[in-house]
């Protein structure tokens, strides 16, 4: 097996992902990643150099998927805002068990790298998909500061509902909350009343 085999990273990175998600920073050793992922330890050390690295690099690839993920939901058909938000809720609640695990790692103790978000960023991974068709639809720029509250609060309703509902108490105590037309009608009431609020 080569060592500079992109599947190898991949898989390094989503077992490192799983162990850092159940076991934390300091629980997941290397050796135990390179071995659920049957890799040799010098694989791990050739793509990632040490268990930080591999951290940070978890972390960072977390959020590059999630980015991609709306960037490819953006590009796929024109939709309203009602539309990309119940569609964006489906395939966060699709990677269900990705999406908690990302945030278990995200908010592990552990300190973060630096350059994981920047500055210049205003919102979460994938906001400027969510604000570019957030101002299409109303057919104007928003300022900065009501872009960032809109597309936040869009952002942390989807997310957060989707994560409820990915884990067993979503799953089996409050399964009627979490049926797809009931989150529906609150997300398509919700960035209605967004729209309203910026219109």
């Amino acid at each position: 097996m080569s060592l500079q085999n992109p599947d190898t990273r991949e898989r390094i990175l989503q077992v490192a992902t799983d162990l850092f998600a159940d076991r934390g920073f300091d629980g997941a050793s290397v050796r135990a990643i390179a071995k659920k992922a049957n890799v040799n330890l010098a694989a791990v050390n050739y793509h990632f150099s040490n268990k930080q690295n591999l951290y940070y690099e978890v972390l960072r690839h977390g959020i590059a998927q999630l980015t991609f993920q709306m960037e490819t939901l953006a590009q796929e058909k024109k939709r309203t805002t009602v539309e990309f938000s119940q569609n964006l809720y489906e395939m966060l609640l699709k990677n269900g068990p990705q999406l908690i695990n990302n945030f278990k790692v995200l908010l592990n103790d552990f300190p973060l790298p630096g350059d994981l978000i920047t500055n210049q960023q205003a919102g979460p991974p994938g906001s400027e998909y969510i604000l570019a068709i957030l101002e299409q639809e109303l057919g104007k720029k928003l300022s900065e500061s009501d872009g960032l509250w809109a597309v936040r609060t869009i952002f942390t309703f989807i997310v957060h509902t989707a994560l409820i509902a990915s884990t067993h108490l979503g799953k089996q105590n409050c399964r009627h909350i979490f049926e797809t037309k009931v989150v529906e009608k609150h997300i398509a009431r919700l960035v209605k009343s967004i729209l309203r609020e910026m219109a």
